[in-house]
């Protein structure tokens, strides 16, 4: 029994140690106006286990810190993003690492979407940049 503890957090730590490094993928997204727009997307990831951080980087380069959340498998996670913009703007990665892709789904909802009606999600691929 004292194994299974030890193996799931072996587990967690590898899975979390695959995950650091830049990653670059497309999110196709469909806004509230039905709008299709490809948005290229870089997340940079360092750590591992219950210290991995997360940035998203800006098209300047610019890293911009990510809340991150880890399932227990540590091959799911969720990416939050707060913008204080016009009453606010929540962004979420929800990603799943297989088969050496980080895949999944980006979700984007305004506080005010009356007001700006642009709330917009869509799939999302990542691979790995080699550097």
């Amino acid at each position: 029994m004292k194994i299974l503890p030890i193996l799931f957090t072996c587990c967690f730590a590898l899975a979390a140690q695959d995950i650091a490094g830049k990653w670059t993928g497309s999110a196709d997204t469909i806004d509230a106006s039905g709008v299709k727009r490809p948005m290229p997307q870089i997340l940079e990831f360092k750590g591992s286990g219950n210290s991995l951080t997360a940035n998203q980087v800006s098209r300047r380069g610019t890293p911009i810190p990510l809340k991150v959340v880890m399932d227990e498998t540590g091959t799911k996670m969720t990416l939050m993003r707060e913008l204080d913009f016009e009453g606010g703007e929540h962004i979420r990665w929800h990603l799943e690492l297989k088969d050496g892709h980080l895949t999944g789904a980006i979700l984007c909802v305004h506080d005010a979407p009356k007001k700006w009606g642009v709330d917009w999600g869509g799939p999302l691929d990542f691979t790995r940049v080699k550097e």
